[in-house]
């Protein structure tokens, strides 16, 4: 007991105070420089997971280390073991935290329609009495990437629809492309631009509306009054799977053919006009893929308004946060745990103590 006392006094405390300190250091210095004043653009796969793992070794190597090395040598000389714990238990629940607190400090805009977003300051997140998902006007972007070592294989297909203040009809003539009000006249066919030529070459996958019996040279998309202006804003969603990469290329075509299919099949079933907010997501590896599928879009090209970027909710807005504080204080709980038991399965070292000045066994 007395030999685990010294342990917990010269090697687990000083740890404690160090994981409480950084995680709290580094939390808030994310709220200021990331959240709020926004000086720091690096994505947020940095900020809220390599950074807190890399930079809880400073601390660490300064403090704790040269405790660790009161422990007799094992295998793993100098305690490097242990101070790799050490790490782990404190990156995680800091990595549970700053997911905590981008979703728990964003804030809500209630919008009247969809088009308001361009004119009021960016928020976290939104909602909006009248909008409009076009899923007909939906652009597309197909990936798949080889895991480091090439062992798998992963497929995942980017969908960004444009939200309207309200059902929009676009068809293609000789004229330049434009979207505009609704004529008076008592009719359902509004003629409007002609599209680009990549709209025109290529059937778009999402297409459900367009009819073979029109002429090739009109597109009508929907049936509906037309909101003026392009919209910028998009709705998206990603699906994803994982397959191994040590399938025959005729095999990996199927399953790529498969998951295009069954992804189609879930998009054409999810309603996106009835979500209970909308997420504007960050500066992630997932809105870049967003960006340039929506970037295609003769919208895009029609319209100097930036992109925003959402992510439909179909979760009260209470539950924004998920689990994540729970997770954190679970993951310091257990990494805590897991770095006293090595401790207690590492015999301190009497001369290192006595040399240290520190109170003998």
């Amino acid at each position: 007991m007395e030999t685990l006392r010294h342990k917990i006094q010269l090697i687990f405390m000083p740890f404690l105070r160090i994981a409480a300190g950084y995680m709290l250091v580094y939390t808030s210095l994310d709220w200021w420089l990331v959240i709020r004043q926004h000086v720091i653009p690096w994505k947020e796969e940095v900020i809220q997971l390599w950074l807190p793992f890399g930079l809880a070794w400073i601390p660490l190597l300064i403090w704790l280390r040269p405790r660790i090395k009161l422990l007799k040598p094992t295998r793993k000389k100098h305690g490097g073991g242990h101070l790799v714990v050490a790490a782990l238990a404190i990156a995680a629940p800091t990595i549970f935290l700053q997911l905590y607190l981008e979703t728990s400090t964003g804030k809500l805009t209630n919008l009247l329609t969809i088009s308001q977003i361009g004119t009021t300051p960016p928020t976290k997140y939104y909602t909006a009495q009248k909008y409009y998902a076009q899923k007909e006007l939906a652009e597309t972007g197909k990936y798949s990437t080889v895991s480091n070592k090439g062992g798998k294989l992963y497929y995942t297909l980017y969908i960004a629809t444009p939200l309207f203040d309200k059902q929009t009809i676009v068809i293609k003539d000789s004229g330049p492309t434009k979207i505009g009000p609704k004529p008076t006249e008592s009719s359902d066919t509004v003629t409007y631009g002609k599209l680009p030529d990549s709209i025109q070459e290529r059937p778009h996958p999402l297409t459900r509306a367009i009819s073979s019996s029109l002429d090739p040279d009109v597109v009508s998309l929907t049936v509906g009054p037309v909101e003026a202006g392009p919209s910028q804003a998009w709705v998206c969603v990603k699906y994803e799977k994982t397959v191994s990469n040590y399938h025959s290329y005729a095999d990996k075509e199927v399953m790529w053919k498969n998951f295009l299919q069954v992804s189609q099949q879930e998009f054409d079933h999810l309603n996106l006009n009835n979500v209970r907010f909308l997420d504007r997501i960050g500066n992630n590896h997932d809105r870049e893929y967003y960006e340039k599928a929506a970037g295609k879009s003769f919208l895009s090209s029609i319209s100097k308004a930036p992109i925003t970027i959402l992510e439909p909710h179909y979760e009260p807005f209470s539950q924004r946060n998920g689990y994540n504080l729970a997770w954190a204080f679970l993951a310091f709980l257990l990494g805590g745990g897991l770095f006293l038991l090595t401790l207690v399965l590492s015999p301190l070292d009497p001369e290192k103590l006595e040399a240290g000045g520190y109170e003998p066994l």
